[in-house]
């Protein structure tokens, strides 16, 4: 089971996207995607680079890393630029504070429970230790809608990368948010 990041009760999930490493060679409800770890977090943010916001919920503007990423580096959407611009970052370590995933598989529905009221993932298959989970969500708290991460329809090109919450990386750090 897996808890999207910093959701407390009060809150409704509204729509989610779950991408997986692709190990079944599926052609189909793929993408390229860059999971970032930091992504919507508002305090417990690992690199040092990006400012919290102040935001006390998860969303894109609660630090500084989603702004950053569609400004400054956003060559980074081009997946075979996305190493050479995000490992110039300094400070900023492919596996942990981010990871590229060239046609990740967008999970349907069936694969996964999700308990819209705390925010819970289940997904009905096991991870294989080198496998990324990542994820965008859209919810409702206090009568105000937030987003982490983009969903596919926001960004149709599908030649661009998604920035999207990284949930596990290949790094398999427990530590990591």
């Amino acid at each position: 089971m897996q808890k999207l990041p910093n959701l407390t009760t009060g809150v409704t999930i509204n729509r989610v996207e779950i991408w997986v490493t692709n190990k079944t060679a599926t052609t189909t409800n793929t993408r390229n995607i860059i999971a970032l770890t930091d992504l919507g977090e508002t305090s417990k943010i690992s690199n040092p680079m990006w400012a919290a916001a102040g935001t006390a919920v998860p969303s894109n503007r609660a630090n500084s890393e989603y702004d950053a990423m569609v400004n400054q580096y956003a060559d980074a959407r081009q997946i075979d630029q996305t190493t050479t611009v995000l490992d110039g970052i300094p400070g900023f370590v492919g596996g942990s504070d981010y990871e590229k995933m060239e046609k990740a598989r967008l999970l349907n529905s069936s694969e996964y429970t999700l308990n819209q009221a705390l925010g819970y993932i289940s997904l009905k298959t096991s991870l294989q230790t080198d496998q990324v989970l990542a994820v965008a969500y859209e919810y409702t708290y206090g009568g105000v809608t937030y987003q982490v991460g983009e969903f596919a329809s926001d960004i149709t090109d599908v030649k661009k990368a998604l920035f999207v919450k990284s949930l596990k990386n290949t790094s398999n750090n427990p530590r990591q948010g």
